[in-house]
């Protein structure tokens, strides 16, 4: 509940994304469902329906071609509050683990969702905080070792996982959703590390000096803004730069961005493959 009242600010810019497709004619070709991995209490879904009920076409003939919320989570009782905030809207709720959407698809399946190509999928400040998986593309990694990171991560033992390692996990972990991923794209909320000197130089002006430690520390998995998009882009998933919001707006720093991704043919790897190959 706490999570979803604090991000309520950031849940207004994500509206205009939502307008966006739920204006965009022929009905025929809206998504027929919103999902949102890590649905906490279903604050963003209830916010959501809302937005497309009272603002968008779509809601004027809601009765003809229904929108229905999917509510998923790891954790049992997120899934029972979600299922309280929705009662008046039209949803699901399933189990679901932000590491694993293959299972997902699973899941969907067996409460009758055969149309999967059919959901927009959403989340907000999860993917930092998914289980860390280690990487498989042991050469890919390997080609990391060349670059630098910053990005400080540890494992259940509290020994630091080296940045190459960590960086290909995330590349691992956005692949495994790119596949999943319909043409509606994935709209993400993530929050961001910053650099040392970044940290350094606007020390009275970001809370990532404790921020970054504390995240480290309980296992989350944070990363630099850019760098989590070039993770992306390593799997063809590209942002709509138009919809891109970055926060704070006034400072030359980003703890936060908002994406609406999409899926597209080509990736970028020409850094690791060209000019640092082993």
């Amino acid at each position: 509940m706490a999570s979803g009242f604090q991000h309520e600010k950031y849940f207004t810019e994500l509206e205009e994304i939502i307008l966006d497709i739920f204006n965009c004619l022929p009905y025929e070709q809206q998504p027929k469902y919103v999902a949102d991995m890590g649905c906490g209490d279903g604050t963003l879904l209830k916010r959501v329906y809302e937005t497309v009920r009272d603002k968008s076409a779509r809601g004027k003939v809601l009765a003809e071609y229904p929108l229905r919320m999917l509510g998923l989570d790891f954790n049992r009782e997120s899934l029972q509050e979600t299922d309280r905030t929705l009662a008046e809207i039209p949803h699901l709720v399933l189990p679901g683990d932000i590491g694993n959407p293959g299972e997902i698809a699973t899941n969907l399946l067996q409460i009758g969702i055969t149309d999967p190509e059919n959901i927009l999928h959403i989340r907000s400040f999860l993917d930092h905080d998914r289980p860390f998986i280690f990487p498989q593309n042991k050469a890919r990694e390997q080609a990391r070792s060349h670059l630098s990171y910053d990005c400080i991560s540890v494992n259940p033992l509290g020994e630091l996982i080296p940045p190459p390692t960590a960086i290909q996990s995330l590349v691992e972990h956005l692949q495994r959703w790119a596949e999943i991923v319909t043409p509606y794209g994935l709209i993400i909320l993530e929050v961001h590390s910053l650099t040392p000197d970044v940290v350094y130089t606007f020390l009275d002006r970001c809370e990532n000096l404790h921020f970054d430690a504390y995240q480290a520390f309980s296992m989350q998995h944070l990363v630099e803004a850019d760098v989590f998009l070039l993770a992306a882009a390593e799997v063809g998933l590209f942002p709509k730069p138009e919809f891109s919001k970055k926060y704070p707006k006034t400072f030359p720093f980003s703890r936060i961005t908002l994406n609406w991704l999409e899926k597209r043919f080509y990736t970028i790897d020409k850094p690791i493959s060209q000019i640092y190959s082993p």
